[in-house]
């Protein structure tokens, strides 16, 4: 597993690819056709970036899901908790049916709990469905009441299933994002180990000293996290004198 960053990862991958295309004729000289490698190191790393895009979309849309979760959650505790107190009000703080309206406020335990919220607005529900006929003698017409809360218990059910789905969205997006960080820090790597491996150890080379570099930038951050820039590059190699 990288430890690095889709970003550094996705740079490195760059990096490599140029570094190759650089010393491409030198390269080729030593048996190594660079030619799918570039491909497929650009290729790979765009792919990088963009699911990395994916999953940055998915926690905002699961952030914006949560907070609408939230905000109804509280709408619909604050309209059930009122429509209670109101039937209360009109019974009488000291008879039965208001110390049950009681009960069913002390009953949620989480007035942020969106599971729990839903419920206690059924609960709503049913008491002023019940108590309907006597209410309305009172002077308290619970129809509105009634269809208001109907309105909020649907919406929070719907609310929370688009806040999970939204959660896997996220889940999902992160194992790819993870996965294809890995498998292109991987790739690129052993590739890079590959090319220098045929300089036979010397340190010396142009490339082998490029490449050292690209590694010590990968794991060397600046003030703002942000990737350096790309190093000058390299003189051609020139062909052996004759």
């Amino acid at each position: 597993m990288s430890k690095y960053s889709v970003i550094k990862v996705a740079a490195y991958a760059r990096r490599i690819a140029g570094l190759f295309e650089r010393f491409t004729a030198e390269l080729q000289g030593k048996g190594f056709n660079t030619a799918a490698f570039i491909t497929k190191l650009n290729a790979d790393a765009d792919v990088l970036t963009s699911t990395d895009e994916t999953q940055e979309h998915a926690k905002s849309v699961q952030k914006n899901s949560t907070s609408t979760v939230e905000e109804r959650t509280a709408a619909a505790y604050r309209k059930a908790s009122n429509a209670l107190k109101s039937a209360a009000g009109f019974f009488g703080k000291r008879t039965p049916e208001a110390q049950e309206t009681v009960r069913l406020r002390n009953g949620v335990a989480n007035e942020s709990n969106a599971a729990q919220v839903a419920e206690f607005v059924r609960s709503s529900l049913a008491f002023l469905t019940t108590h309907t006929a006597a209410l309305a003698a009172k002077g308290y017409d619970t129809a509105p009441r009634i269809a208001e809360l109907t309105a909020l218990a649907g919406t929070l059910v719907t609310d929370k299933n688009e806040q999970m789905t939204a959660m896997h969205n996220r889940d999902d997006a992160t194992d790819d994002v993870l996965s294809e960080r890995d498998s292109l820090y991987d790739y690129a790597n052993n590739t890079l180990n590959g090319a220098i491996s045929l300089y036979d150890g010397d340190p010396n080379a142009n490339f082998v000293q490029e490449a050292r570099t690209i590694r010590l930038e990968l794991n060397t951050p600046t003030s703002r996290g942000e990737e350096p820039p790309a190093p000058a590059p390299a003189p051609a190699p020139q062909p052996p004198a004759a």
